[in-house]
């Protein structure tokens, strides 16, 4: 082993969500999650010497030492284990101080590793240093007591007004005083605040529109919000099997390591401008001929909460939530598949992910406003991962999403919302839904029954307008409704029948309802797992009609909306 040794060190935050969703303010929500941005950034530079009034600046960092960062994660390498641990000392006070409540943790992994040896070495190699990282950090993180054991309720507290947390100053709101805890004292500070707006517009939101920062106060007229959840598939195995995919020392390792994180960051950044220019209507400025700017774009109706390698998740419009989520999730795995950095190692890796490229899951649930927006983020994750099912029935590098309106919020756990759709041996809904296939799928039945190209024909034959009719349904809404009944109601061989007499009766509804050629309400669901049929023997049905009369009013089909910015136009 050569005397260049290097000590790698760890730092990660966790429990994000919970620290994100703590309060229902979404003021406490932009701010925390800029302060989980600055732990993995800016708490770092500091840590590592550099000034407050350079990183305020912007300029960009280059320090030899910073192998991975992101928002709320680092990675470093130092050549001496003193320095490795006066930088953690330096960045756990900055954590400390700055964003109380805030659960993260730093390892220096004991056993140095030598970077002019291969990268696979057993003995001094950096891929074994990593796995030995991450397997320290998540035992440091096991042992520790959580820090909200720092903010104890005995002796008697008075409570903060907006989280479960005792309270330690007063804050002005309108003309009333409240009381409001250290860690959300902390998320609303108005340098925290200003750093948050400042990294909407100048990094986020760069490029889009002459005005083109979120409105937050925007999000307060719409009468549906949703909060999207998404999340790359297999990542976490690719970053652990990385040496398997480059041939390289330790120094050419960390250098591609870090790169290849990097290039995550600015394919989900572009990824979301691209989703946002063309959910709202607007143009990048490059892209402009001339200065008018659609009317939309003087305030976006959306809060990014995390965009960051290959996790999104935001607060929107719920008008505007599915497409959203199905665009971003597009853009994001064809720019990992033309990327020059990620691409040559998904090739590499294409045995187990079934393409050159990442794939993602998104999960999308829609509430009114003063629904709890944790317990929507909550919702959306579980939504998230109900769409994951995707990468087991198709591939690693499909895409995927599901989604859910709550009409009702007495039941808010997906696994009771779904038992509930699951009548006799029929199940009313074909969620989730697989957005894009790529390579050869391992269950091309289950890939056919959930294909949301036959969910978006559903739904533009469900929205389908009778031009001779003063553009009226096709399908009246009240026989639309009388279906959903008869759903729950009758038997199958009895919906059957009523609804091929509609649509002998509504002749250009049946005509676009064909799907597949098939004109049928039910079809047959040959991939059924066992937990989807209530009773064996009869041949197991699925319904796409329950999902498209859900999600009329949230998406439009894109031949309809072509139609109707076609007459927006001409207006």
């Amino acid at each position: 082993m050569s005397d260049n040794k290097k000590y790698l060190v760890l730092l990660e935050t966790s429990g994000n969500q919970a620290y994100v969703f703590a309060t229902n303010k979404r003021r406490d929500i932009l701010g925390a999650s800029q302060c989980i941005r600055q732990a993995g950034l800016d708490f770092v530079w500091e840590a590592l010497g550099y000034s407050r009034d350079l990183i305020k600046r912007g300029e960009p960092i280059s320090d030899e030492r910073i192998i991975l960062q992101t928002s709320g994660k680092a990675m470093l390498a130092f050549d001496d284990k003193d320095k490795a641990r006066k930088f953690v000392t330096a960045w756990s006070r900055l954590v400390l101080t700055k964003t109380p409540g805030l659960d993260a943790t730093a390892v220096i992994v004991d056993d140095p590793y030598d970077p002019s040896v291969d990268c696979k070495n057993k003995d001094h190699g950096i891929a074994v240093a990593i796995e030995k990282a991450h397997q320290q950090f998540e035992e440091a993180r096991s042992l520790r007591p959580s820090p909200l054991a720092r903010f104890q309720r005995l002796p008697i507290v008075a409570p903060c007004q907006v989280s479960s947390l005792g309270a330690s100053e007063w804050e002005k709101e309108g003309s009333k005083d409240t009381l409001i805890s250290r860690p959300v004292a902390a998320k609303r500070a108005k340098e925290t605040e200003k750093e948050a707006k400042k990294h909407l517009n100048e990094k986020l939101h760069a490029g889009l529109s002459d005005v083109p920062h979120p409105d937050v106060s925007r999000l307060d007229n719409c009468d549906w919000l949703a909060v999207i959840h998404a999340d790359g598939n297999g990542l976490g195995q690719l970053f652990i099997n990385f040496h398997r995919y480059i041939e390289a020392n330790g120094a050419k390792y960390a250098e591609e390591y870090g790169a290849f994180s990097k290039e995550l960051d600015s394919i989900s950044t572009e990824a979301y401008r691209e989703t946002v220019c063309k959910v709202f209507g607007i143009k990048r400025i490059a892209d402009k001929k001339d200065e008018t700017v659609k009317k939309e774009s003087d305030g976006l109706p959306i809060l990014p909460i995390v965009v960051a390698g290959d996790d999104l998740t935001v607060v929107i419009d719920g008008k505007k939530a599915i497409r959203f989520a199905e665009t971003f999730i597009q853009e994001f795995c064809q720019l990992t598949s033309v990327s020059d950095i990620i691409s040559p190692i998904c090739e590499k890796a294409a045995g187990i992910l079934g393409a050159a490229r990442l794939g993602m899951a998104a999960g999308i649930c829609i509430c009114k406003p003063h629904f709890p927006f944790s317990t929507a983020y909550n919702l959306a994750e579980d939504l998230c991962q109900s769409a994951k099912k995707a990468k087991d029935k198709a591939n690693f590098a499909s895409a995927s999403l599901d989604f859910h309106i709550l009409y009702d919020s007495t039941a808010v756990d997906l696994k009771s919302i779904r038992e509930k759709l699951i009548i006799r041996n029929t199940v009313l809904t074909a969620k989730p839904f697989l957005v894009e296939s790529v390579g050869d799928p391992k269950h091309s039945s289950w890939c056919n029954e959930h294909d949301w190209q036959k969910f978006k024909q559903a739904a533009e034959a469900l929205q389908k307008k009778d031009e001779k009719r003063d553009k009226k349904p096709c399908l009246p809404s009240s026989q639309a409704y009388a279906v959903r009944e008869n759903l729950f109601e009758q038997t199958t061989s009895t919906q059957e029948e009523e609804w091929k007499f509609l649509c002998d009766r509504y002749p250009k509804f049946g005509a676009a309802w064909s799907i597949d050629e098939c004109k049928d309400l039910y079809r047959p669901l040959t991939s059924c797992d066992s937990a989807d049929c209530k009773e064996g023997g009869a041949k197991p049905l699925y319904t796409l009609f329950l999902d498209v009369l859900e999600a009329q009013d949230f998406y439009v089909s894109p031949k309809n909306n072509n139609a109707i910015e076609t007459q927006r136009e001409a207006q």
